[in-house]
């Protein structure tokens, strides 16, 4: 399957391929995993195979595995998929797939797409390419399982800095928005890697992070067009707390179970 235009997703991932599992370090996937699996078995899910859209350098993929679970895996970067191949072994199958355009990769009881990655789309009509693909992966009945980052998170996270620092490398994330951010806008963020060479100088590498808001209304619209249905958006708050209901003002992510029409 060929690869549409490069995104700036794609670019922003390869450069950020080598310094994603230390800028994530926290994130405790297991957690996310158990909360999203609670949530799945409450909506009649019958767990099977997974197809992991954006699945990154394989720490959304890694729980899944250990519950005894079939995986595939496919990003759209090439560097997030070496670090996939690195983390979950030669018998995980992984693709490289622009999420508009996925193509028919098999049928799984469950396809995830995980860690805001919809919000690199660059606008409605993408999102309602990326839900088709995903949709053309479902097994019957099975459903289909994401996040957005919400007003609360592009008002905070990408309107403030956040720096990682370790003995070979400081990562200084610079949220380049204000609390003025506005619903349906694009949001930038950049990554600064600054790594310490053999001779002891440091090197900068840059990546850039853009992001759009996707509302619950274009949520539930472009589902509609890829023949799904919302079966639930709930609100997860940042310590890991999942609300019945979603308020952008105040969680930090919406998760979204939808499935067939």
């Amino acid at each position: 399957m060929e690869t549409l235009t490069r995104t700036p997703a794609q670019a922003s991932f390869d450069a950020f391929a080598p310094h994603y599992d230390r800028f994530t370090a926290h994130h405790d996937y297991d957690a996310w995993l158990r909360t999203l699996e609670a949530l799945l078995l409450r909506h009649g899910w019958r767990p099977g195979a997974v197809l992991d859209v954006a699945c990154g350098t394989g720490r959304s993929s890694a729980p899944w595995l250990a519950r005894g679970l079939r995986v595939t895996g496919c990003d759209v970067s090439d560097g997030m998929l070496a670090g996939a191949r690195a983390r979950l072994g030669p018998d995980v199958e992984l693709l490289r797939r622009d999420m508009r355009a996925l193509g028919r990769i098999g049928e799984f009881a469950l396809v995830a797409c995980l860690d805001d990655a919809v919000n690199y789309l660059g606008d409605a009509g993408d999102l309602r390419e990326a839900l088709a693909g995903m949709a053309a992966n479902l097994a019957p009945g099975a459903p289909l399982l994401f996040d957005t980052n919400t007003l609360a998170t592009y008002r905070s996270f990408f309107a403030t800095a956040t720096v990682v620092e370790e003995d070979d490398r400081v990562l200084v994330w610079n949220g380049r928005e204000d609390s003025s951010f506005a619903a349906g806008a694009s949001a930038l963020a950049t990554l600064d890697a600054f790594i310490r060479a053999a001779d002891a100088s440091w090197e900068r590498e840059r990546s850039e992070h853009v992001q759009r808001h996707f509302p619950p209304g274009t949520i539930a619209a472009c589902a509609r067009d890829a023949g799904l249905r919302v079966l639930a958006g709930h609100g997860l708050h940042l310590d890991g707390r999942l609300d019945e209901a979603l308020d952008e003002d105040v969680h930090t992510k919406a998760v979204w179970v939808l499935a067939a029409a």
